[in-house]
């Protein structure tokens, strides 16, 4: 049983890693689109050298969230663990995956958007 256990969580790690790449990717570009979206048409926008910390600091904060956010799917992972439901959650946790991504990207855009906008050195 344990070499069981072990093998399951192997395989459950395998997937949801590279998952979690995906949607960081996915997460980074719905930032850049919303400082696209809020900078000026200049090259670095208007953005004061007094804001920067406090963007990363928000961007770092929103960073954390998000990992946490995700690390969930291994609860449900770990729920279905041995269930009679293990092989129809195996084949269509694709898109547990793809609906986490798209969700995740929105709320990214809908944070950054405010966080940029409320960065913005008035002009």
């Amino acid at each position: 049983m344990d070499d069981a256990l072990r093998a399951y969580r192997l395989q459950a790690f395998r997937y949801w890693e590279r998952g979690r790449a995906i949607y960081l990717v996915m997460l980074a570009v719905a930032t850049a689109i919303a400082f696209a979206q809020t900078a000026d048409k200049g090259s670095f926008g208007t953005y004061g050298p007094f804001h920067a910390f406090g963007i990363l600091f928000g961007w770092v904060g929103a960073f954390i969230g998000a990992n946490v956010c995700y690390s969930v799917v291994y609860l449900l992972e770990f729920l279905v663990m041995g269930s009679r439901v293990q092989q129809l959650f195996h084949s269509l946790r694709w898109i547990l995956l793809l609906g986490g991504c798209l969700f995740g990207s929105a709320l990214a855009w809908v944070i950054a958007m405010g966080l940029f906008r409320e960065m913005r050195v008035a002009a």
